[in-house]
């Protein structure tokens, strides 16, 4: 029988895979296995129109949501995040607003990293490609 079976109180691993189960039922969020505390809660763009282009099925709005959300039901999770940078069409206002809204979100990590083409995908067929200079920075 389990800790919570016998009416004991779950110990830090069973509180760890409770906290995976729900971000992955509740949200399709991840956990790192070596950082039960660490959720990795994607972002990608944090501008709609990039969003748009990109082909996700988010606006910045929701994301936001989802992040307040897990904050609530997990205060003490560290939220990591991936931000690309440099997606085809990308203008300078609109990079300034994505790090602006990733600033203000707080996360406890970001990977920012710089979009780089893949053959025979729609995205590497799109026009106004971000210099690969510029995406780097």
């Amino acid at each position: 029988a389990t800790a919570h079976a016998r009416g004991e109180l779950p110990g830090d691993a069973d509180r760890a895979r409770l906290r995976r189960a729900l971000l992955a039922l509740f949200f399709g969020i991840p956990s790192a296995e070596d950082r039960p505390d660490e959720v990795e809660a994607t972002f990608r763009a944090a501008v709609d129109a990039v969003l748009e282009r990109m082909r996700r099925d988010y606006d910045v709005a929701v994301y936001l949501r989802t992040i307040d959300r897990i904050r609530e039901l997990l205060p003490d999770a560290m939220i990591a995040t991936d931000l690309m940078v440099g997606f085809p069409g990308e203008t300078d206002e609109e990079f300034a607003e994505s790090l602006a809204t990733a600033r203000r979100s707080e996360f406890a990590k970001m990977h920012i990293f710089p979009y780089s083409p893949r053959p025979r995908t729609k995205a590497a067929q799109l026009p106004d490609p971000v210099p690969a200079d510029v995406a780097r920075g």
